[in-house]
């Protein structure tokens, strides 16, 4: 491998975050045996964000690999045409059609499905696959696609931290505008639904205000989202079995944390992190 330096910020941010995505991807290892989950953020300039739970492929990816190949591009291509915040879902075929696929083989990543989403000023690429020995049949990824959109949805709350791209140095760059790392339980094919829906459970919603994540606590994220989906305080109060004057409290609480101006503000940003974040 020619290392030339080039997006090695990269590399090492990838790998600095290993030990968070790993246990982030931790209930869909377990739950459903896949064994490799990927996230990318491309921007209209060519740079991006990339992270992926198999090391040796990121950095082969990042310094040797100089475009997506056609497969990937024709499907960012479809991607751009489809509403902002719908998915757009690509399985890899089953005999890889060009470099960047046969790569992606090399690597240990087989049987893969992508998901694409539109944003104003990128495209999100959430990718998750399986390896050789555990070939498993495509029209499986059928059957529990709503899972994985609820992953999705998951992975971008827990992981708003290490997907924020307000440091531009850590994107990688296009030249044209193995050791597998993996869980323990990462093997076992048997679907614990239960176990997935529990571990996969948001219990609080990063607020976007301005250019900012706010972390909320579970009980002021609970208030705000019943009241931006127009319950009153003494309505919020019955739903969660606590006082009003709770309520109250700890939604001045998210507010003062906010630095929001007023609940409109408040809700307005809370209803703008969840279509950020894919969740309805």
């Amino acid at each position: 491998m020619s290392f030339n330096g080039e997006n090695s910020i990269s590399v090492a941010y990838n790998e600095s975050v290993q030990l968070t995505l790993l246990d982030i991807c931790a209930p869909l290892f377990q739950t459903f045996g896949l064994m490799t989950f990927g996230y990318k953020r491309i921007f209209k300039d060519g740079s991006y964000l990339f992270l992926s739970t198999n090391t040796q492929w990121q950095s082969h990816h990042l310094y040797e690999i100089h475009n997506h190949g056609q497969f990937f591009k024709n499907a960012m291509l479809e991607c751009a045409d489809t509403p902002e915040f719908a998915f757009y879902r690509t399985m890899w075929p089953s005999s890889p059609s060009d470099h960047f696929l046969q790569s992606l083989n090399q690597y240990g990543m087989w049987n893969g499905i992508n998901f694409y989403r539109k944003k104003d000023d990128s495209i999100e690429l959430w990718t998750f696959s399986t390896n050789p020995e555990q070939h498993q049949d495509p029209n499986s990824y059928i059957k529990i696609l709503n899972h994985l959109e609820r992953f999705i949805a998951f992975f971008n709350v827990k992981a708003c931290n290490i997907i924020d791209v307000s440091d531009k140095k850590k994107l990688a760059k296009f030249k044209d505008g193995l050791d597998l790392v993996l869980i323990d339980e990462a093997g076992v094919t048997s679907i614990n639904t239960e176990f997935f829906l529990d571990a996969t459970k948001i219990n609080n919603i990063p607020i976007l205000v301005g250019s900012q994540f706010v972390q909320l606590s579970k009980r002021e994220t609970e208030c705000l989202r019943l009241i931006a989906y127009g319950k009153s305080a003494k309505e919020a109060a019955h739903i969660l079995k606590i006082s009003p004057r709770t309520v109250e409290g700890l939604l001045v609480n998210a507010k003062l944390k906010a630095g929001a101006l007023n609940m409109s503000q408040m809700t307005s940003s809370f209803h703008q992190s969840c279509s950020l974040m894919g969740i309805k």
